[in-house]
């Protein structure tokens, strides 16, 4: 996450205070491209674990990967985000 152009955007797909449920998830997903990628963040006063779905350099981009993506993202309701505010919306 943090070597992203902090202008991109990612879709976030789920959080969990269970750090195995969003593991479990992406192996459930199986092999998607773009990848899926969790990040450890902090929610509440406790550990918080968020999938992400790809880096795509524009909303539009995002939007369209979505459309074109697996039932198992699409089901999620994706949340399209930029980097900036993912990074900047969870306390270390």
């Amino acid at each position: 996450v943090l070597t992203q152009p902090l202008s991109n955007y990612s879709a976030q797909l789920l959080g969990s205070y269970n750090e195995e449920t969003a593991l479990q998830f992406i192996r459930d997903a199986g092999k998607i491209e773009p990848a899926l990628f969790y990040l450890k963040t902090f929610y509440k006063g406790r550990d918080w674990y968020v999938v992400f779905y790809g880096s795509f350099k524009t909303k539009d981009m995002a939007k369209k990967s979505i459309l074109k993506s697996p039932k198992v993202i699409q089901k999620q309701g994706p949340w399209l985000r930029r980097f900036d505010g993912i990074l900047n919306s969870y306390p270390k």
